[in-house]
């Protein structure tokens, strides 16, 4: 979530057209969440890695982790946006 915060602007949402619009990135994101599913899921992978499997309580947790953060932010620029409207109203 952050490299999709941070590469459409400090005051735009993430929320655009741009984010479906980039099918490279949305492929790495999904190529990303596969490794990631490899790494925990497949057994000689696991094993090699000493990892575990994943509880439905870790996904949720990273999950609103994830959406917390995205969620801060664009509130974060959402009040820019407001001030700087603001400030070029003023002027």
């Amino acid at each position: 979530m952050n490299i999709l915060s941070r590469r459409v602007g400090p005051t735009e949402s993430v929320f655009t057209r741009y984010l479906v619009s980039n099918k490279r990135l949305l492929l790495s994101f999904a190529v990303s969440l596969l490794f990631v599913f490899a790494l925990v899921y497949v057994k000689a992978i696991a094993a090699f890695l000493q990892t575990a499997p994943l509880t439905i309580a870790d996904w949720v947790s990273a999950l609103l982790g994830g959406l917390a953060y995205l969620l801060i932010y664009e509130c974060v620029k959402w009040i820019g946006r407001i001030r700087t409207s603001k400030a070029e109203h003023d002027i």
